[in-house]
This record gives C-alpha cells, structure tokens and sequence, in this order.
C-alpha cells in the first residue's frame, strides 16, 4: 500500500486512510480501549506509548501522545494490551533477539504497567510468553 511502519486507520464503509503517523503514532501493534477513546501501540522496540483518539468524526484526532514504558536496549517490549476498565497495559517483556513471526522467544515475561508507567512481571519463567491478553471474569 506504499506505508513504511505504520499504523493506519480506515474510514468504515468509505474509502479514507489514515496514516496516524501525521498524528504523532508512529510505530505498530496498535490496540484501542474497550470504549475506543484511547490507542497503545509500541513507538520503537523498547517503548510503549498511549494517547487519547478520536475516531467518530471524519477525520481523527489524537491527543495526549505519552512514552508510558521504556525499558534497556538489551531488552525489548511489545504487544501492549490495554485492560478492560483501561486503567493498565499488559505487553510482552524479554530479551532482543530472533522476532519471526511464531518463532521462539526463550526469556519473554508477561507484564503488566499502571499508566505512570509503575509495571511488573506477572509471568516468570521466561517461557515464550509473547500475547498477552486479558479475559475479564463475570
């Protein structure tokens, strides 16, 4: 489509596309809020940001673009997930090395972060542990 390392946003039942990288979201592995009024998406290897997104006008808006995790260039970070309520972000933690898509990722931890950016591992044993998600219970 003639995008380098985008995230683009698509006009439902139109024909727009939007580069969000004119709007300060550069990067990729996007994920939207349950409400879809906030976006996280890894900016480099080793960051993870958030910002506020518009998307019910024509043309979106995005505001509040903050670095919440940035961690050692010999480690990296990836597929941030935000939590139901909003108010953390899972992602994928561990060593840089081999990023095949369904490769081996011997060292990876799931971790969860606030929004100030305060995070933890919640997995330990460094056990190819690359998706996090979360399932919310009734």
């Amino acid at each position: 489509m003639g995008f380098k390392h985008a995230i683009l946003a698509f006009e439902t039942g139109g024909t727009e596309i939007y580069d969000l990288t004119e709007f300060g979201v550069t990067g990729c592995r996007p994920d939207f809020s349950l409400d879809g009024k906030r976006i996280t998406w890894g900016l480099t290897d080793w960051d993870l940001c958030t910002a506020n997104i518009g998307i019910t006008s024509h043309r979106p808006r995005v505001s509040d673009v903050r670095r919440i995790i940035n961690c050692r260039k010999e480690d990296e970070v990836y597929h941030s997930e935000f939590s139901p309520d909003g108010r953390y972000i899972a992602f994928s933690h561990g060593p840089e090395g081999d990023e095949r898509v369904g490769g081996k990722a011997p060292g990876w931890n799931i971790c969860v972060s606030d929004m100030a950016g305060k995070w933890v591992e919640i997995t330990d044993d460094g056990n190819h542990n690359k998706e996090p998600d979360w399932v919310p219970q009734p």
